[in-house]
């Protein structure tokens, strides 16, 4: 499979690799991260040029951290890893999730943003229910639906968000704590959740009224069929009545 064009600029205008580096494609976190020999002992500014010049309309700022001659550098979309060997792997495994997670937490944040301008227009619907066409009614219901799945989404997400301090600590809960700090991802969470609880209460809202529009048509549709069958039994006695009258 041929790289993309991110993939190729990436690659373009990265730096020489030097003797011990490595490369490593996260593809889920749409990530390219590269490892530097822990001779070099600090990362060198070609490479932090590098990573700085990743996604620049990213609103998240770069993370950097360093702990115990470990340094990490991250942007979405690149990262470099400086480490010992015995910590390397540790480092690179704690690059990778919080990659992972933050991708997650910014397509969860952007869905939420961009269904706004459908939420204020469909609120009155929770107050029109009775005049909501059948299509319109489908779209409430799929509106719902991504509702229900983005929830779901940040719940899968929420136990790295909001994880507590790790006693001892250790090199990856260290850089992992650092991360959620730098991107304020617990309070991104929270903002996040309530705009879905919003979200939520009003597409419910539509559910429940609709429903009960519809279920309102039904007896209504029964009533007057009710009526109908009544009055066509009138006429019949009526009928009858007028008959046995006549044979007297």
């Amino acid at each position: 499979m041929s790289p993309s064009p991110d993939e190729d600029r990436s690659i373009a205008d990265r730096p020489p690799l030097p003797d011990g580096a490595r490369t490593i494609t996260v593809e889920e976190a749409g990530l390219q991260l590269v490892t530097l020999p822990a001779s070099l002992e600090t990362v060198p500014e070609a490479w932090r040029d590098w990573v700085e010049a990743a996604s620049p309309e990213a609103a998240v700022p770069t993370v950097w951290i360093t702990f115990h001659r470990a340094h990490v550098i991250w942007r979405p979309g690149r990262a470099v890893v400086l480490a010992t060997e015995d910590r390397l792997e540790s480092a690179i495994a704690a690059v990778v999730e919080g990659a992972r997670h933050e991708a997650a937490l910014e397509s969860i944040e952007r869905a939420a943003a961009e269904g706004w301008d459908d939420l204020e227009a469909d609120a009155s619907d929770a107050f029109d229910a009775l005049t909501v066409s059948a299509p319109r009614r489908a779209e409430l219901r799929r509106r719902y639906r991504r509702t229900v799945e983005l929830r779901a989404r940040l719940v899968r997400i929420a136990p790295y968000l909001l994880s507590p301090l790790m006693h001892p600590p250790t090199l990856g809960s260290q850089i992992a704590d650092r991360w959620r700090e730098r991107l304020r991802m617990e309070a991104r969470y929270e903002a996040v959740e309530a705009q879905l609880e919003v979200y939520h209460d009003v597409y419910d809202a539509c559910g429940q009224r609709t429903s009960e529009a519809g279920i309102a048509r039904t007896g209504h549709t029964l009533e007057w069929a009710i009526l109908v069958v009544l009055g066509f039994q009138s006429i019949l006695w009526l009928f009858e009545i007028l008959t046995s009258l006549a044979a007297d």
